[in-house]
């Protein structure tokens, strides 16, 4: 997946990846693997937790947890990829699943990379609006207008990776190893890679920094919020920002810079263990985002209990389910109406 070619190949479109691949890659086996690892175990809990306790507030008609449902949904997706790329780098970046499940796979997982950052930003948006505009942005916050957001989002990102899974992504490299999407430097590949930079990257990052200095601007100037709800406000806005800076700005900045310097097989070389390890941190952001978008809550840990609660007694006692899971809905509503703003995670009412 991961590794590059170098050898030009088919009008110059490919490189031959023994030019590039090290022959010491021993610590790639072991750091990669580590990161997705963990990044796995932990993210998958979380997420899993957060799509509960999301499901609860849309079923109350809260607008913010349709944009926060579709983000666990898209992290969760992503993250289910990760095992198939712990075993591929454990082997010598050697793909033993097939040329389908290559397919879908990286499909997957790149598609749900890009569905993240956007919703990140719709996420960033809808928070603008119901502090800076809380009146006139009625018409926009509705049920109606996120779910169709949150579809048009789902239908870009698909759709334009549709060529992933129409071209064929496994092929045999110089050691005798198949490789997972590494067929590199072929046209239709440097057009998403545009796509995803820009529209996928660039345009969602400047929509997230502008709507949360608008909301650290607010928080700062305004005298109903106590000094410590301030200095709690900007510092999880800054964690946000800082987290998605380090999990998204190195590894497409990189993807531009091979994207303009088109079939220069050296400077793939160069780059290629900064790639690696830039693209395999863009994983992180998958496991921290329902801890900063969702459980930062001070009613989170109430929640928490509601929902284990709710999945052990429905266990159990399956007749129960439907009276114990609206009971836990009105107790999570209640909790998250103390919030002030609807899963603003800013515990107050700016």
């Amino acid at each position: 997946m991961l590794a590059e070619p170098t050898k030009m190949t088919e009008g110059n479109n490919a490189c031959n990846q023994s030019h590039v691949k090290p022959d010491d890659d021993s610590y790639e086996m072991s750091l990669f693997p580590a990161i997705y690892s963990l990044v796995f175990i932990t993210g998958s809990f979380g997420n899993l937790i957060a799509i509960f306790l999301t499901y609860m507030y849309i079923k109350q008609k809260n607008i913010l947890g349709i944009y926060l449902m579709n983000l666990c949904i898209s992290d969760f997706l992503y993250l289910m990829t990760l095992p198939m790329w712990i075993v591929y780098t454990r082997n010598h970046d050697s793909w033993n699943y097939g040329e389908n499940l290559c397919r879908l796979i990286g499909f997957v997982f790149y598609t749900n990379n890009y569905t993240t950052i956007m919703f990140l930003c719709c996420i960033a948006l809808d928070r603008c609006l119901a502090v800076a505009f809380p009146l006139q942005s009625l018409g926009l916050r509705r049920m109606s207008v996120a779910s169709a957001a949150c579809a048009f989002v789902w239908a870009l990102l698909i759709l334009s990776h549709i060529p992933l899974v129409t071209h064929p992504q496994l092929f045999n490299d110089s050691h005798n190893h198949k490789v997972c999407y590494e067929k590199y430097k072929e046209p239709w590949v440097i057009t998403i890679n545009y796509f995803r930079v820009f529209v996928g990257f660039l345009v969602p990052l400047c929509l997230i920094v502008a709507s949360y200095s608008c909301i650290i601007h607010i928080v700062r100037r305004t005298s109903v919020v106590e000094r410590r709800q301030k200095v709690k406000i900007i510092s999880l806005v800054v964690a946000i920002l800082a987290i998605f800076v380090v999990s998204f700005l190195p590894y497409n900045l990189l993807l531009l810079v091979r994207s303009i310097k088109f079939g220069e097989c050296d400077l793939d070389g160069t780059l290629r263990s900064a790639y690696r390890l830039c693209f395999t941190l863009t994983s992180l952001s998958s496991a921290l985002n329902p801890f900063l978008n969702v459980f930062v809550s001070e009613n989170f840990p109430e929640d928490f209990r509601n929902v284990v609660m709710m999945l052990t007694r429905c266990l159990t006692l399956s007749k129960c389910c439907k009276r114990l899971d609206d009971e836990v809905q009105q107790k999570c509503v209640s909790n998250m109406r103390l919030d002030g703003i609807q899963l603003s995670t800013m515990s107050t009412s700016l």
